[in-house]
C-alpha cells in the first residue's frame, strides 16, 4: 500500500484514524509493515503491500503469525509494545470457526487453484453481457474517482466493465481472501489500486469518501444479507453511486428432483444461498433512488444455457446474446408479471446516494 493511502483508513474496531510503521518499503510503497491505533491500542499487519483490517470477532492466527515475524524487525518501542498486545489479544480470541469462515476457506481453494491456471481468466459471457448492456448507458466514471469493491474476487466482472485508465479512477478492492486478492491484482494489473484484507460489512474506509461502491454477487455470503447496504452507504458520498447484482429467492417452476435432472446435481450448501426479493428491495430502497435495475437469468434463460452450454463458458457470440437476452427481458416482463417464479433468478440495481 501506498504511503498516502493511510488518509482513507479507520481502525475496524473503534473507527478512529491510524498511524503506519514500515518495516519493507519500496519508494512509496509500504510492503510490510504495520498499522496501529493509539486510540484502542491495536495494531494490524501488513504483508505483500496489503493491510490486513480485521475486526477482533474476525481475526485470524495468521494475522499473530505476520505480526511475530516482523516483531524483531520494529525498532519503535510504542509499536513494538502494541504489536505485543496484539499477538496476546489474537491468540486469546475464539475465532476462525463457523459459517462465515467456511466460506472464506471454500473461496480460498477456488482462487487458489485459478491462481495455478496460467493465462488470463474469462467472462465475456452472457452475463456478463446483460450487465454491460445496463451498465453501460450510465455516464462513464468521473475524473479521479475513488471506486471500492466489496469481495473484489477475481476481478474479472469489475476490470472488463469498468474503464478505470481512462478516469483515472482509484480501485479499492476488498475481500477476506488473500488469495482473491493476489488474483485480483494479477486481472486487474492497474497501478492505481488498493487492497484491503477486510470483512464487507465493517469496511475500515472513512465515511462519506466513496463515489462509486460495487457488489456485486456477495451480499449472500454475509449474515447481514441485505441489510448490508444500510451498513456500507454511509463510506459513500452524497450522489455517489451504489452497485449491487444478487441471487434472490422465488418459487421454483420445477419441482427439484426435476430440476436436479434437467440441470444437473444440485449443490446444497451455504455459497449458494439466496436473498428475498422483498428484502433486497426494501434495502434498496433505504439506500437511496433507484436509477436503473435489470432481472436476469429468468427460467427460460436457465434451459437456454442448459441447452447451450458453450454460453456460459466464455464464447463471444454477440448476436446469440442479444437475441437471447431480449428473450430473457421480454420472459421477466410478461410471464414474470403474471407468475412470480417465471421472474429473473439474479436482480442489479444501479442507486445514488442521496442523503
Amino acid at each position: 500500500m501506498r504511503a498516502a493511502f493511510l488518509n482513507s483508513l479507520i481502525c475496524p474496531d473503534c473507527g478512529s484514524g491510524l498511524r503506519i510503521y514500515a518495516a519493507g518499503k519500496k519508494g512509496d510503497v509500504v510492503d510490510e509493515g504495520v498499522l496501529y491505533c493509539i486510540s484502542c491500542k491495536r495494531a494490524y499487519p501488513i504483508t505483500e503491500g496489503v493491510p490486513i483490517l480485521l475486526d477482533d470477532e474476525r481475526k485470524r492466527k495468521w494475522d499473530a503469525q505476520l505480526l511475530s515475524a516482523m516483531l524483531p524487525s520494529i525498532k519503535n518501542r510504542l509499536v513494538s509494545g502494541l504489536v505485543e498486545g496484539m499477538i496476546a489479544r489474537i491468540k486469546s480470541l475464539d475465532t476462525s470457526s463457523g459459517w462465515e469462515w467456511d466460506d472464506v476457506k471454500h473461496w480460498q481453494g477456488v482462487y487458489e487453484k485459478q491462481l495455478s491456471e496460467s493465462g488470463r481468466l474469462d467472462q465475456k459471457n452472457l452475463r456478463y453481457f446483460q450487465r454491460r448492456q445496463l451498465l453501460g448507458r450510465l455516464a462513464r466514471l468521473k475524473e479521479n474517482a475513488i471506486v471500492l469493491e466489496i469481495g473484489c474476487g477475481s476481478g474479472i466482472t469489475t476490470s472488463r466493465l469498468f474503464n478505470f485508465r481512462e478516469s483515472h479512477a482509484l480501485y479499492i478492492g476488498t475481500d477476506m481472501s488473500m488469495n482473491a486478492i493476489r488474483l485480483n491484482k494479477r486481472t486487474m494489473n492497474y497501478e492505481n489500486s488498493e487492497y484491503i484484507l477486510c470483512a464487507g460489512d465493517n469496511l475500515p474506509i472513512k465515511n462519506n469518501h466513496l463515489d462509486y461502491l460495487i457488489i456485486f454477487g456477495v451480499m449472500h455470503h454475509m449474515p447481514q444479507k441485505a441489510r448490508v447496504l444500510d451498513i456500507v452507504k454511509a463510506k459513500v458520498k452524497q450522489g455517489g453511486i451504489i452497485i449491487t447484482h444478487e441471487g434472490i429467492i422465488k418459487p421454483r417452476p420445477i419441482p427439484r428432483f426435476m430440476e436436479g435432472r434437467i440441470f444437473g446435481k444440485i449443490k446444497d450448501s451455504a455459497h449458494e444461498e439466496r436473498i428475498k426479493l422483498s428484502d433486497l428491495e426494501a434495502a434498496v430502497k433505504r439506500t437511496g433512488r433507484v436509477i436503473a435495475r435489470m432481472e436476469t437469468m429468468s427460467p427460460l434463460m436457465e434451459l437456454v444455457y442448459a441447452a447451450f452450454p458453450q454460453l456460459a463458458k466464455g464464447e463471444r457470440n454477440y448476436s446469440t446474446y442479444k437475441i437471447i437476452a431480449a428473450i430473457d427481458r421480454l420472459s421477466s416482463r410478461t410471464l414474470g408479471r403474471i407468475f412470480r417464479s417465471m421472474r429473473g433468478e439474479e436482480w442489479l440495481y444501479v442507486v445514488r446516494n442521496e442523503e
